[in-house]
């Protein structure tokens, strides 16, 4: 079969070429015919001339038809023809016996010299058309054999000439021939691309070409992305004549930019979004730029229910206020993507057999073509994106397969987040609503416990002051302990009382001096620190943005704790802040006697007593309160201290807003110099 279709190419070759020989053949045989015609006339012309008239003048302006075609015809042989009449006129002449010849002979060599310009001439014309042939075969086999889309527009946009690439596109030329190339250009485009031409000729500096971006519709009806170079013939009066628009597909590389912008954009709207309901119609309108998504839903699986819900659905045959029930784990098309953890392109016909052949139920309308895309969240699936169509069977292929297979991961993971969001509002909702109980409840209780508290506390001391003395030893105790039970009890419910309503009772921040709170905190704690003998010194220290009636509590609970834990040296405690960027850095340093780094963290948790209570007394409240005033209001709160060597407590406020420091100067104030000192610096700040 090979050799028989070779060889009918090689007859079908060998045809042609005694068919184009023979008509050259033949055409040189008329050329040679009709040389020897012209040739016999001029040689009767001149023996008519010569030897019957006698005239020694002959009228050879005929003789250069022969010598001027034959140089044409067949170039530097053709200079023959005219060397024969040149010498042919000589010849008779001569033989006629006349006399003047100069003017013969100066017309023979005329006749060599016209044949040689003639044939240079004919050689000129012949290079200038070889090459000619020569660029335009060039051309020609470039533009045919190039991907490239070359065609030529009229001024109306109407083809001129259309290379054969254009069939990558489906059409052929006599499809476009003559036609308006704005008819193929994607609806969208059509006003872009045709005011951007009209503009560039109207430029007046005549600019010669203009690079573009348009969409530009198949055979098939599906669009295709062009880069075109639009180059403007002009003629030689310098208006435009026609368009050459040389143009390349760049649909693949539009298909990635846009697929990387959908993944940036879902991206952008998981953060963006307030709930999955929005994210996913966002979804749905990000694709619907690369895809045909007017049949579009998502379905979420959850594997513990065995139940599939729907939380975005749109569909041509359903309302558009209609929503999609959840629904037990079936035999659907969704549910087969879900059992085969693949993706799944089925039309019509093959949906059709699997209903028939039992492996699907269908589940509403049937649908030309049904696409679904796993969304799979590492070893499990958690749902299917999903676009159909109900209008044509090849609007998806496997291009749109793998391009939802490709940001599959990207909705999945913003699905996750959503959902982990949603169910981090709940538990945090569900935290706020259990802490404003519990604080409710510790408020109320402690209150409610304070009445038969003092009851309580009332008649024991009645009994102490009673009966003291008057029962044996044993009952002294008994009501002594009885009574100290009862006070620290009543201690301990005025603390809860206090943390509870840090967070409940707070007031509303405003500008507070600092300096002027500390100042109500020390004389709150001015028996203290008179018992002593502590010295409570201070920098300048700023106006912030608080609630002043917990930021004396914070200080007073500080320097309290920093007074009470001291050791054999005289108690020292000095309260300082710092500028930083955003907050003001207070510490509050003292001498005392310093704890184990392991409990660092420890001593800010409620009831957390590092000592034995009738060596320091106390409920363990006190730091943890401090750490509730900072954390409302926004800051935090840490120190840094080792066993025997004092503590340095740090807590941070922040600014809010450019506030500056106090400046103010304060005398030092001395309270009974033989047991205690108060002293306050007397810099001023600013």
């Amino acid at each position: 079969m090979v050799h028989s279709e070779e060889s009918g190419i090689k007859k079908s070759g060998g045809a042609g070429y005694a068919r184009d020989h023979a008509i050259s053949k033949t055409m040189e045989g008329y050329k040679i015919l009709t040389m020897s015609l012209l040739l016999a006339c001029c040689c009767i012309i001149t023996l008519y001339f010569h030897n019957i008239l006698n005239i020694e003048t002959v009228f050879t302006h005929f003789f250069y038809i022969p010598i001027i075609l034959a140089a044409i015809w067949w170039r530097r042989r053709g200079i023959l023809v005219a060397v024969f009449l040149a010498l042919f006129l000589l010849f008779t002449h001569n033989t006629a016996g006349a006399h003047g010849g100069i003017s013969d002979i100066l017309r023979a060599l005329m006749f060599v010299i016209v044949s040689i310009t003639a044939a240079e001439l004919r050689g000129h014309i012949d290079a200038a058309e070889e090459l000619k042939r020569e660029s335009e075969e060039e051309y020609r086999l470039i533009t045919e054999s190039s991907n490239v889309l070359i065609g030529k527009l009229d001024l109306d946009g109407n083809y001129m000439y259309v290379s054969p690439s254009h069939q990558q596109l489906g059409y052929t030329a006599e499809d476009l021939l003559g036609k308006s190339g704005f008819d193929l250009v994607h609806p969208d485009d059509v006003e872009y691309l045709a005011e951007t031409l009209a503009e560039s000729l109207q430029d007046p500096e005549g600019v010669p070409s203009k690079t573009l971006e348009f969409r530009i519709k198949d055979k098939t009806g599906n669009w295709h992305y062009l880069e075109c170079t639009a180059n403007f013939i002009f003629k030689e009066s310098g208006r435009p004549e026609s368009i050459l628009l040389i143009s390349k597909d760049i649909t693949e590389r539009k298909k990635v930019e846009l697929r990387q912008t959908i993944a940036y954009n879902i991206t952008d709207a998981t953060n963006r979004s307030t709930g999955l309901e929005e994210l996913l119609k966002y979804i749905h309108l990000e694709i619907d730029k690369i895809i045909v998504a007017r049949n579009f839903y998502i379905a979420l699986y959850d594997a513990d229910s065995d139940f599939i819900t729907f939380p975005y659905f749109v569909d041509e045959t359903e309302s558009e206020d209609s929503s999609v029930p959840r629904r037990k784990f079936g035999n659907g098309l969704t549910e087969y993507v879900i059992k085969h953890g693949s993706a799944f392109l089925v039309r019509d016909d093959d949906i059709k057999q699997l209903v028939e052949s039992g492996d699907i139920e269908l589940i509403g309308e049937l649908p030309l073509v049904w696409l679904g895309v796993p969304l799979k969240s590492k070893d499990k699936i958690i749902g299917v994106v999903t676009v159909q169509s109900y209008m044509s069977s090849t609007v998806y292929t496997h291009d749109e397969l793998e391009f939802l297979e490709l940001i599959s991961s990207q909705i999945t993971r913003a699905i996750e987040r959503k959902q982990a969001e949603k169910k981090l509002k709940q538990t945090m909702d569900e935290l706020t609503r259990s802490n404003v109980e519990l604080q409710d409840f510790a408020y109320v209780a402690s209150h409610d416990l304070q009445e038969p508290l003092r009851m309580i506390s009332s008649y024991l001391q009645l009994l102490e002051r009673r009966y003291a003395g008057k029962l044996d030893s044993d009952a002294d105790d008994f009501i002594n302990y009885a009574v100290d039970g009862a006070n620290r009890m009543q201690t301990m419910i005025n603390d809860l009382l206090t943390y509870s309503r840090v967070c409940t009772r707070g007031k509303d921040f405003s500008p507070t001096n600092s300096e002027e709170v500390l100042e109500t905190s020390i004389t709150n704690l001015q028996l203290a620190i008179e018992d002593s003998n502590a010295d409570v010194t201070h920098d300048s220290l700023p106006t912030i943005i608080a609630d002043e009636s917990q930021l004396i509590q914070l200080f007073q609970n500080i320097i309290g704790n920093a007074v009470k834990f001291h050791g054999e040296e005289k108690p020292r405690t000095h309260i300082s802040a710092e500028e930083k960027d955003d907050e003001w850095l207070f510490s509050v340093k003292d001498n005392g006697i310093g704890m184990n780094p392991d409990d660092h963290e420890r001593i800010f948790k409620i009831f957390n007593c590092l000592h034995n209570k009738s060596e320091y007394p106390g409920t363990g409240i006190g730091l943890s309160v401090c750490k509730k005033i900072v954390e409302r209001h926004g800051g935090r709160i840490w120190v840094e201290s080792e066993l025997g060597k004092g503590s340095t407590f740090y807590f941070t406020i922040p600014k809010k807003r450019n506030v500056q420091p106090v400046g103010r100067r304060i005398p030092a104030v001395t309270l009974h110099p033989a047991r205690g000192t108060y002293i306050t610096s007397a810099a001023t700040s600013g």
